[in-house]
């Protein structure tokens, strides 16, 4: 959505729950602060040279190699200010160095989605800053820190969960993208919900590994894999799904203060759906789910007008 957005001009943000230890440029950032510490080991400079961050191409790298003894010489002398400065100063006067002298910034900004990234490191800097302060980490502490972070979603305990989730990248003409649960308890002046018609119901597979809360121990989540009582169970999933479905479709719908937009047609898969389920309950009530009937007479009637004939009337 946020590709087909810009494709169109328009900007777009992403607001959600993940984690900024999850994303390319923690990855990037540890392969430095690595590089940094390698002393004369060229593996890990040429992982730390090759990130976006510091802007090296293999191109550029293998002219590196190529070309004289001397070649790598100033790169080396680069690495070395930027280590000594993190070691006597500190890892956010050392990395403020580093992203000057490679103009990591301006080359960001200058590429499509360049202000996720920039935002994105410059969270994982402070991050970095905090850590060390509250932990008083040395240099080598610090990499395996970010390594843990990074790797073992379990040992994120330096970090409340709010700290370390993905920061918008600018509030200023932009809109925003989340999730209907990310919305709740939030407010916008206009509110566009594009995939309500998708259907509640489990599909396809699912209904061979039906998850249900079973009310006789304790509504207590099982797993049905095929016992004699499947079928009802696939009952109750399928009851519980459509819940889940009229709740969050409750949440979506109650989210703007303004105007709200929901997209809706004959859309395969939508007879499934919390809305079919709203919009086209039975005579008697909703007291089943019962949308297939109400949305064929629509199609019916649809293609009639389209025909020129009369349509009849509901």
């Amino acid at each position: 959505m946020k590709q087909a957005l810009r494709g169109w001009g328009v900007p777009a943000i992403e607001r959600g729950d993940k984690n900024v230890f999850e994303t390319d440029e923690a990855e990037e950032l540890e392969w430095i602060l690595r590089g940094l510490l390698a002393g004369n080991d060229l593996s890990r400079i040429r992982a730390a040279l090759g990130t976006g961050i510091v802007g090296l191409m293999a191109r550029d790298l293998a002219a590196l190699d190529a070309g004289p003894a001397d070649a790598w010489d100033a790169w080396l002398v680069k690495i070395s200010t930027w280590r000594e400065l993190w070691r006597e100063r500190g890892v956010v006067v050392a990395l403020d160095r580093l992203f000057e002298d490679c103009d990591f910034v301006a080359r960001a900004l200058s590429s499509d989605g360049g202000e996720r990234v920039v935002t994105d490191v410059q969270h994982l800097v402070e991050l970095l800053h905090d850590v060390v302060v509250r932990e008083r980490l040395g240099p080598e502490s610090l990499v395996e820190w970010l390594q843990l972070q990074r790797l073992d979603p379990g040992g994120r305990t330096h970090a409340d969960k709010e700290s370390v989730q993905l920061r918008l990248e600018s509030d200023a003409n932009a809109v925003e993208l989340l999730t209907v649960h990310g919305s709740k308890g939030l407010e916008f002046p206009i509110v566009y919900c594009p995939f309500l018609f998708d259907a509640s119901l489990p599909r396809g597979l699912e209904r061979n590994w039906t998850a249900f809360h079973d009310a006789d121990d304790g509504d207590r989540r099982v797993l049905d894999l095929g016992s004699p009582d499947h079928e009802a169970h696939v009952a109750l999933a399928d009851l519980e799904g459509l819940a889940e479905g009229l709740r969050l479709t409750y949440v979506a719908l109650t989210r703007a203060r303004h105007r709200c937009v929901i997209v809706w047609g004959w859309i395969s898969g939508l007879k499934d759906s919390a809305l079919a389920y709203l919009f086209h309950q039975p005579e008697g009530g909703p007291q089943e789910l019962d949308a297939e009937a109400w949305l064929d007479l629509c199609r019916k009637r649809l293609i009639r007008r389209r025909r020129g004939g009369s349509a009849p009337t509901t």
